[in-house]
């Protein structure tokens, strides 16, 4: 879904860690996709595909108000990874994209607030 989120689960979490996944509310994020850029041109694009688990329903709150600044963020460091670390002609290193991710978000929103929750990544050879 573009431009707004996608809430899954009623259970809300009673601390202030980020949720376990039983306890979790889910927030979608359309897939983003980023170009390789190897020697100048464009050799592939990665694409990943994303949640985000939270505890509370003010966490989804606040993700929906700066959706836009936390998607600028992934995206500008998966076309990090995607330039530096990905080789569209090879499996993608999830924990690599995940962690990628994961700090993009911690930047944004904060350590601890959301879990990322990588769906899918993969390659796209030009």
């Amino acid at each position: 879904m573009v431009g707004s989120g996608f809430v899954t689960s009623a259970v809300h979490a009673q601390d202030e860690q980020a949720p376990s996944i039983s306890d979790a509310l889910f927030v979608e994020f359309a897939p983003m996709t980023v170009a390789v850029i190897r020697d100048k041109r464009i050799r592939g694009h990665l694409t990943v595909t994303f949640f985000l688990a939270v505890g509370t329903q003010p966490d989804i709150d606040r993700i929906d108000a700066i959706r836009p600044k936390l998607r600028d963020a992934v995206l500008q460091n998966l076309a990090r990874i995607g330039n530096a670390r990905v080789d569209p002609n090879l499996p993608v290193d999830l924990d690599l994209v995940a962690d990628y991710l994961q700090y993009a978000v911690d930047d944004i929103l904060g350590k601890d607030v959301a879990k990322v929750l990588l769906q899918s990544a993969s390659t796209q050879v030009m």
